[in-house]
């Protein structure tokens, strides 16, 4: 009765505020307006929301068993235009050199990449098996799951199959240095599984260290998803 007299802005306050001592206020919203209650509202503002949060996820959210597949970036769009340009007959020597430069540099810079990104998996990712996916098949791996993983040299190896019943994905999410674990449908994975790892000042830390930086994440899936199992 007293929140209804209140401004609607000091009542989220308020709301929040109960919300962080005892965590009765969403439970309490809950059950007055359960058609309109959205949890969503009392997420910190750094909480980044996933897409389709209120479709329902067809994964067996409770089986520890499953595989974990990488998608890492390969700017696959960025090359083409890349060799669109190379093969333009009527570019100059001077752009032309440009562009090769610019074409080779992207190659060596996804390769660093990726050998880091294998490696610090190979490193600190233990709690199942785990693929390496190009961006650039995600939507092919979609329709037909198989035969699309890289090994270690970043070669296609179609022997390299997920045994599980089930895989979750971990990609990038802010910029390319951020790791989201999430379904195959790219939807938040459920809670108690992890979603990201909070870092403070990530901008730093990627600058002075971004192995470090890197292998922070993956060490948090791994030890979140641990204690998943252990449940």
């Amino acid at each position: 009765m007293i929140i209804n007299i209140i401004k609607p802005n000091l009542a989220i306050i308020i709301l929040l505020t109960i919300y962080s001592l005892n965590n009765q206020a969403i439970g309490q919203q809950f059950f007055q307006n359960p058609q309109t209650f959205q949890p969503q509202a009392f997420l910190p503002a750094d909480i980044e929301l996933p897409k389709n949060m209120n479709e329902p996820i067809s994964l067996r959210s409770s089986d520890p068993d499953f595989c974990v597949i990488v998608r890492y970036p390969v700017h696959a769009n960025k090359l083409n235009h890349l060799k669109q340009q190379l093969n333009n007959p009527n570019i100059s020597e001077k752009s032309k050199k440009s562009f090769e430069k610019l074409y080779t540099n992207t190659i060596n810079e996804n390769s660093d990449n990726f050998n880091l990104l294998f490696q610090t998996f190979e490193t600190h990712f233990k709690y199942t098996e785990f693929y390496f996916l190009p961006d650039s098949s995600f939507k092919a791996f979609s329709a037909h799951p198989n035969g699309l993983f890289v090994n270690q040299n970043e070669a296609i190896d179609p022997q390299l199959t997920c045994s599980k019943s089930h895989y979750y994905l971990i990609i990038n999410g802010k910029d390319e240095d951020q790791f989201l674990f999430v379904t195959p449908d790219l939807v938040r994975a459920p809670d108690p599984l992890p979603y990201k790892k909070s870092i403070f000042l990530p901008a730093f830390k990627k600058i002075f260290n971004r192995p470090g930086y890197l292998a922070t994440q993956v060490k948090y899936f791994n030890d979140e998803l641990f204690k998943y199992n252990a449940r």
